[in-house]
């Protein structure tokens, strides 16, 4: 692995406490610099009367101190804090293109943790590809391992077998419905 910078978006949830321990560990493995993010959404966005954190309508100033509170127990460990306010799928997505962080690490309420390894295609995105009905996006060269010993079983001596390895190719692309 040779991530230089792996992005831990938080939203102060048991789940995201679960993440951080993950996302530490791949950061101390890789040598990167842990971004621990937090996404203040507009008060519009969670309407008046719910709680937000636990707290009712925290402030800005609050928000930033639970971000603050969320590090590393590696002391040695890099790691820088950042606040915005937006959307969070969408500023998760850009904080990732804008620091070219390899990978995503997030909890799920519920789902356990996420690790996003290949984010590769989140950084090509442009406004064009956006508006295309289909893109694929560019693959590593890839070599097929064919695993057949051409014996035994009549008629699968053509067929590819076996498990397939994670070097294997990966066919992403971007596909929207209207």
């Amino acid at each position: 692995m040779t991530a230089k910078t792996i992005l831990f978006p938080t939203d102060f949830s048991t789940a995201s406490d679960a993440a951080l321990v993950h996302a530490e560990a791949l950061a101390r493995q890789s040598d990167a610099k842990l971004l621990i993010l937090h996404i203040e959404e507009p008060p519009l966005a969670y309407g008046g009367g719910e709680l937000y954190y636990g707290l009712p309508e925290p402030s800005s100033e609050r928000i930033l101190q639970m971000l603050e509170d969320v590090r590393p127990s590696d002391t040695t460990l890099p790691f820088e804090h950042r606040l915005v306010m937006g959307d969070p799928a969408a500023e998760i997505v850009a904080v990732a293109q804008a620091e070219r962080a390899e990978l995503v690490v997030m909890g799920t309420h519920g789902r356990g943790v996420i690790i996003i390894d290949d984010i590769s295609p989140l950084r090509d995105l442009t406004p064009e590809i956006l508006n295309k009905n289909v893109h694929l996006f560019d693959i590593k060269p890839t070599v097929i391992n064919e695993k057949s010993d051409f014996g035994g079983n009549f008629g699968t001596e053509t067929q590819f077998v076996g498990a397939n390895p994670s070097r294997d190719v990966q066919i992403k692309y971007q596909r929207w419905t209207h």
